[in-house]
């Protein structure tokens, strides 16, 4: 048998850990729409303050410097209102924050699947073993991403089911509404 090289073990990884990652996000999803749900992120803010969050989180390397940055709208003046929802759970951004790091917990829980699948491959079993805490971080910063760009589009989802709610209310009352070129029938 011919030994892989570095780049096939690094691409059959990345292959098995991408299709456990997608397999995760499924029980990440219902835990940030129960907190979208509990904050009503709604009311607060029509427009998405998550965009720039978001973005930050995919020029920067660092799980620490996104929450700093989502603590630190807080004490901006300017931010969303969205960031200083204060329900008995504690303030909107800290229980982000405290969200994504809980993260780390479903990053090892892929790692862990992914290294268990691996019995009968021994070289990609070793692979991985050596760079495990590499790969933590980097599943972990993924996971926060994806994180936070599924909050954006739950946000404005639930702004956007508002605002069909609301007219329909206005139409079954009798009032015209302007047609909404996005919704179809």
């Amino acid at each position: 048998m011919i030994a892989s090289t570095g780049l096939d073990l690094e691409t059959r990884l990345t292959l098995r850990l991408d299709k456990e990652i997608d397999v995760q996000i499924n029980t990440i999803i219902p835990r940030m729409q129960g907190i979208a749900q509990e904050f009503e992120i709604e009311k607060a803010d029509k427009k998405s303050p998550f965009r720039n969050i978001l973005s930050f989180s995919t020029e920067t390397s660092s799980l620490e410097a996104i929450k700093t940055q989502i603590r630190y709208q807080i004490g901006r003046s300017e931010s969303s209102r969205v960031w200083k929802i204060q329900k008995p759970k504690g303030v909107f951004a800290l229980v982000v924050a405290n969200q994504l790091e809980e993260l780390i917990k479903d990053a090892k829980d892929i790692l862990s699947r992914v290294k268990n699948s691996l019995r009968e491959e021994e070289e990609l079993k070793e692979y991985l073993e050596a760079r495990e805490t590499l790969l933590e971080q980097d599943i972990h910063l993924k996971l926060t991403q994806l994180y936070l760009g599924y909050l954006a589009r739950e946000h404005t989802a639930r702004v956007g089911e508002i605002k069909f709610s609301n007219a329909q209310e206005l139409e079954q009352k009798g009032f015209k509404t302007k047609p909404n070129k996005n919704l179809k029938k």
